[in-house]
């Protein structure tokens, strides 16, 4: 994943120096047009940390003629129209985060409006925390790699779910994840009774500018992690994915966390374990779910 360590550098470069009092008061914002650049917005509307630390949500302009925005980028529209400023995959601002807006389907889909499937969590379910034997707790709201800002952990209920907490800069990390597609589609030609999933949150940004606990990983961080990894599975960031690692008190990168199709915590493993542990902890926890569960019948989206 040597593209990903080269942009890393270079977004440090580029970071560097923005502000070169150490008074918060005395520092000059980048004007929209470079806040916009540096996050690789090109049109609608984008929330993130400018330069001074400051969260800002602005219009990075429109698409032309015959383009629309799609993920804060311009593409070549199917009906020739563009869109407005404000709409399609805005990183951190959008038309709903709440979990209802997250499960709504699109019309003759299984898949919700952000591209990830409906939700089939059960109503009232809360989880209880998140060690062995724990109903992992729902998170919602979290920021994906195409800008969707409404991403809910109950959307792949109904999967075993590979659930990894990730550092941009931890080693472990990048090395778990540059064979996870692989790995996924190897477990679901194998298990063909049940979908395997993964969902890689990258849980700090530690990059100049940073706060002391860490700053959060943004949709532009999460748009090259999964670039860099060939990602067909949600990466995730934004203040709620910063978020999960302070209530779960992650201590190890990455945390990794294998959760049944109820969303059970069946293992959890602090580090990465390895391609081949990590396969057969799948296996195992789902032989273990089918024996649990015999009468259980996946009804999790498969488009």
């Amino acid at each position: 994943m040597r593209g990903w360590v080269g942009l890393l550098v270079a977004s440090t470069l580029v970071f560097a120096g923005a502000c070169e009092s150490e008074d918060p008061a005395a520092c000059v914002p980048e004007t929209d047009l470079a806040f916009c650049a540096r996050l690789g917005f090109a049109c609608g509307e984008a929330t993130g940390f400018d330069d001074c630390e400051a969260s800002r949500t602005v219009v990075c302009g429109m698409c032309a003629a015959g383009e629309s925005c799609v993920a804060n980028a311009c593409v070549a529209s199917m009906d020739g129209g563009a869109l407005d400023a404000g709409d399609g995959g805005d990183a951190g601002a959008g038309d709903g985060g709440d979990v209802e807006d997250a499960g709504a389907p699109d019309a003759g889909s299984c898949l919700a409006s952000n591209g990830w499937p409906v939700s089939t969590l059960p109503a009232g379910y809360e989880g209880s925390g998140y060690a062995l034997g724990d109903d992992f707790p729902p998170f919602e709201d979290m920021i994906d790699q195409s800008g969707a800002s409404d991403v809910f952990l109950g959307q792949f209920h109904g999967a075993m779910v590979v659930l990894a907490a990730h550092a941009i800069w931890s080693v472990p990390s990048v090395l778990m994840d540059e064979t996870a597609q692989v790995r996924l589609d190897a477990l679901n030609e194998e298990l063909s009774d049940v979908v395997t999933v993964q969902i890689s949150v990258l849980v700090d940004d530690d990059t100049p500018g940073a706060t002391a606990e860490g700053g959060f990983a943004m949709r532009s961080d999460a748009f090259l992690w999964a670039a860099d990894a060939s990602a067909s599975f949600p990466v995730l960031a934004g203040p709620s994915a910063y978020q999960l690692s302070v209530d779960a008190e992650v201590g190890s990168l990455p945390t990794v966390w294998l959760l049944d199709p109820m969303l059970e915590v069946r293992r959890v493993f602090l580090g990465y374990p390895g391609d081949e542990p990590l396969r057969q902890a799948v296996r195992d926890a789902w032989s273990a779910f089918r024996e649990a569960n015999p009468g259980w019948t996946s009804t999790f989206c498969e488009e």
